[in-house]
């Protein structure tokens, strides 16, 4: 028995019909958020489990203070050792939401969103010269633009 033949038994024609014309108009189906790879979730648990170093106004303006070779080093290895524990914090957040609430697709699109930064970020190769900081600056860049719209995203879903 086919699963169109089960559910023709279990829900009559009329019921069929409908999911049918809904599916070919492009309609949402209701899907659970897709899982993770393990590595990804063990590295997520990994950072998450670390609190992120709170940031005060001085210290972010002793980063430039004075502007150096090696201070830029240091702020772009500062940025490599704590946004990915933020982004892994934002996603375990998200994850935790009741199962209903992460099957919202726009909650899933923002936890996929977190997920994807963190692992590029995780997994990014440690800067160590001006040309790689110049390279991650610009691919940090894109990341920020790529997140820029988040919050209308998820007040959609709400």
């Amino acid at each position: 028995m086919t699963l169109e033949t089960s559910l023709l038994c279990r829900m009559g024609r009329s019921t069929v019909s409908t999911l049918r014309r809904h599916r070919s108009r492009g309609y949402h189906v209701h899907r659970a958020p897709e899982p993770q790879d393990v590595e990804i979730s063990g590295l997520l648990a990994a950072y998450a489990a670390h609190p992120p170093h709170p940031i005060t106004l001085s210290s972010l303006v002793a980063f430039g203070q004075p502007l150096t070779p090696e201070s830029l080093l240091r702020s772009g290895s500062y940025v490599l050792a704590e946004i990915p524990r933020r982004l892994a914090r934002r996603a375990r957040v998200l994850e935790k939401l009741p199962f209903i609430v992460g099957t919202n697709p726009y909650v899933a699109k923002t936890l996929k969103a977190y997920r994807d930064s963190f692992q590029f970020l995780a997994t990014y190769p440690r800067v160590t010269t001006l040309d790689e900081n110049a390279k991650f600056t610009a691919e940090l860049s894109q990341l920020v633009e790529s997140h820029r719209n988040d919050i209308p995203t998820m007040a959609k879903g709400y």
